[in-house]
């Protein structure tokens, strides 16, 4: 079971038991380290960016960047994102209202909205949305982290972020689909 340290900045954080405190007080300050600083405002956010996909790879080079993933982990992630949405940062369930390649909904739909507006940017930004994913798991959803940080396939890792960190309805999940699309990507 992991253990749940509170991380000034960052809120509560969840680590694998066998960690010395050196490792912890490390990984700590390198999650606080890569947290997004705040975009300069724009005098009216204004429209939303054009509708349309974010390719699998510029998900996968932002995941990637932020240091807290490998490659398996990535496209697992990326296979969850894909079924979810299609990669398309303006997409709304219309029975849900769920919103966004991640498909937020309820407090955490309003908390991306937020997290939006206090970077001065519109809740549909591709970048702002893969910002708002790594905040959840850095923060609120750091469990849900900490368990697809066992992972060792691109399946496993979409199986646990599914089950973790989107909590899809059962008659939505899909899990065979958000594996197949995980080992596809991971092969490419």
């Amino acid at each position: 079971m992991p253990a749940r340290i509170d991380v000034p900045g960052l809120g509560p954080m969840y680590f694998p038991d066998n960690m010395s405190d050196a490792e912890i007080r490390e990984r700590a300050a390198s999650a606080l380290e890569r947290q997004p600083k705040r975009r300069e405002p724009t005098e009216n956010v204004g429209p939303a960016p054009s509708r349309g996909k974010v390719s699998a790879e510029d998900v996968y080079g932002h995941l990637m960047g932020s240091g807290m993933f490998t490659p398996h982990l990535a496209t697992g992630v990326i296979g969850n994102l894909i079924q979810e949405s299609g990669l398309d940062p303006s997409a709304v369930n219309p029975d849900s209202g769920a919103y966004g390649m991640g498909q937020w909904l309820g407090p955490r739909k309003k908390a991306l909205f937020n997290y939006a507006e206090a970077m001065g940017t519109h809740p549909s930004d591709p970048r702002t949305q893969m910002d708002f994913l790594l905040h959840e798991l850095r923060t609120s959803e750091n469990k849900a982290y900490s368990s697809l940080l066992n992972a060792g396939t691109p399946e496993e890792a979409a199986k646990i972020f599914s089950t973790g960190f989107e909590r899809a309805g059962k008659d939505e999940s899909r899990d065979a689909a958000r594996m197949q699309h995980a080992r596809n990507l991971f092969n490419r």
